[in-house]
């Protein structure tokens, strides 16, 4: 289920998009045996970028979500040509203070594959006027107060749900906290388009 948080429809729940019997196969993995990358953008953060293996139930997760492309489409009134996607495994120490992505982004989803109670995303109220557009890579710069005090919706790090965020200058977000050794937080990230 995807339904759109307020009236803006550039923010929506997403909740129980996986199948059951797919999140199931996922859990059979050790995830710290899975080879993995830093993140472009985030080599300095506590970030894992997991390179599924052939034939595995991450590969299986991935070309089931590129079967949305018609759901999507009509939820998000514009026609979906493409969702590629990574896995993210973040661990202790990881961070994300509030930030903008950059105008490279278009549509993100963000589907959560395991629990992690209070680590979830937070998207603001983020005025105009608040933003500052640079000549970087960046270009979209959020120069208001730190941490931001208007919450426009707060994501819980549940299995099985998540967002979609249509990018624009104002839609500020972030982790609030960092995770302690006991969390990790298990997530796919897509990339609508």
């Amino acid at each position: 289920m995807i339904t759109a948080v307020d009236h803006k429809n550039d923010l929506f729940a997403v909740k129980n998009l996986i199948p059951q019997e797919l999140l199931e196969s996922l859990k059979e993995i050790d995830l710290d045996t899975v080879p993995y990358e830093k993140m472009g953008w985030q080599e300095s953060v506590s970030r894992k970028r997991l390179q599924p293996q052939d034939r595995s139930a991450m590969v299986e997760l991935q070309n089931y979500v590129k079967t949305l492309s018609n759901q999507l489409s009509d939820i998000l009134a514009f026609k979906v040509h493409d969702i590629s996607s990574t896995f993210w495994l973040d661990y202790k120490g990881f961070t994300f203070p509030a930030h903008i992505d950059n105008p490279g982004v278009n549509t993100a989803m963000q589907i959560y594959l395991n629990d992690c109670p209070n680590t979830g995303t937070t998207f603001y109220q983020c005025e105009p006027e608040q933003v500052e557009d640079r000549s970087d890579r960046q270009k979209w710069h959020y120069i208001g107060e730190m941490p931001p005090k208007l919450i426009r919706h707060q994501f819980a790090f549940e299995k099985n749900n998540g967002y979609i965020m249509k990018n624009h200058r104002t839609q500020l977000h972030g982790m609030i906290g960092k995770l302690d050794g006991t969390q990790r937080r298990f997530s796919l990230y897509c990339w609508i388009n």
